[in-house]
């Protein structure tokens, strides 16, 4: 058992009939002693919610956003699912035959489509809570491989963090026991929802919080992820779901997980703290950025195009949303004419607005808007 510091939790001893075992049980929040604003937090907090400030007003340059909300959602699904293991690619989840797909790998990215819609349709009736977390979960997992492991609820039994050979006492991590668990997420509830701490100090205090706990037997990093766009949203940071933090935390993952451990070892708090807050800095002004970028395109393309019909103006739309698409899926879609689909997407084609991905069947031809998927592959 590792030395901790009595200002995160503590290591409780655990026994069973034949054996024994220690898990961490982590403090209730907000940490005691208070966090250390010092000057260095001071500055990294104010800057991110300048450039999260500039992101929101960037995003509402942008005309129908929410067109493009599905396109961000699936890249943060496939990232938040590549960090787990899944194989999966871009193309893969921008698929015209995305949600029938029935790879494993795809089916993870389609389910937490799904769960992060329906938390997002959810939160307006309800708070952030365990009871929408498991709602959340349940959809998460559902016909996954993950599955048969507690879908939709806490664990009943202990978990523990570690390699294939691991067992609970050559873990790295073991978790709460299902005692303290509970307690835990009941702690980390209403800190959610009575804290007056300023808001993206209490996000990371709580991602922290939440992955220490490890409430569910599989999906816990997947929740936890999201819950940090759906307490951005609640608390009024972002005006949209587009701020998703799997890229930073994917392209960080070592400092990632040892900074999580620092705390639990030495308290330090603020240390990660510090490392949360420049993630979502960094990730709003590279959604600014691609914000910007789309926008450009997409006024480009209307330059070229000059759209004179409804169906040009409906297709225009159309791509924004779906950058990889079929004539026959459109077609199904906007409920229009394959002909008619079909002429303004040759049209598009020949003014290079679109490309052709895959021509083996004519019904069923796949394009690619390539500038579009270019920018939304950036630092893949």
């Amino acid at each position: 058992m590792e030395n901790i510091s009595s200002r995160s939790g503590k290591y409780v001893k655990v026994y069973l009939e034949d054996a024994s075992y220690y898990s961490y049980r982590p403090n209730a929040l907000p940490p005691y002693p208070s966090l250390n604003i010092d000057n260095e937090l001071l500055f990294i907090l104010t800057k991110a919610y300048n450039d999260i400030s500039e992101m929101n007003i960037t995003s509402e340059l942008i005309p129908n956003t929410d067109l493009f909300i599905a396109s961000y959602v699936r890249r943060e699904a496939l990232l938040s699912s590549q960090i787990e293991g899944t194989q999966a690619t871009l193309e893969d989840v921008l698929s015209p035959e995305f949600a029938s797909d029935s790879d494993e790998d795809i089916k993870d990215v389609v389910n937490y489509v799904k769960a992060l819609n329906y938390a997002l349709e959810r939160m307006n009736v309800l708070p952030i809570s365990s009871r929408l977390l498991c709602e959340t979960h349940s959809i998460l997992l559902d016909n996954t491989r993950g599955s048969e492991k507690a879908r939709g609820e806490f664990r009943k039994s202990q978990n523990w963090i570690g390699n294939s050979k691991s067992n609970i006492n050559t873990a790295v991590y073991v978790p709460p026991n299902v005692s303290d668990m509970n307690e835990c997420m009941s702690e980390l509830e209403k800190f959610i929802n009575t804290s007056d701490m300023v808001a993206l100090l209490k996000v990371a205090l709580v991602h922290y919080q939440f992955e220490t706990i490890h409430p569910f037997l599989d999906g816990n990093g997947r929740i936890g992820r999201m819950l940090i766009t759906l307490m951005l949203l609640s608390y009024e940071c972002i005006k949209k779901p587009i701020l998703y933090m799997s890229l930073y935390l994917k392209a960080n993952q070592r400092e990632y997980y040892d900074r999580l451990g620092e705390v639990r070892k030495n308290g330090n708090y603020e240390q990660w703290v510090k490392f949360f807050i420049k993630g979502v800095s960094e990730t709003a002004v590279d959604v600014a950025q691609t914000s910007k970028a789309i926008n450009q395109i997409f006024k480009k393309y209307e330059n070229i195009l000059k759209p004179k019909t409804m169906v040009q103006r409906l297709f225009l739309d159309y791509i924004k949303e779906h950058p990889i698409f079929s004539i026959g899926k459109a077609q199904s879609d906007l409920n229009l004419s394959y002909n008619g689909v079909s002429s303004i997407v040759l049209k598009m084609k020949d003014l290079g607005i679109v490309n052709e991905i895959n021509g083996k069947k004519q019904r069923n031809r796949v394009f690619g808007v390539g500038e579009y998927l270019a920018i939304l592959k950036h630092n893949l």
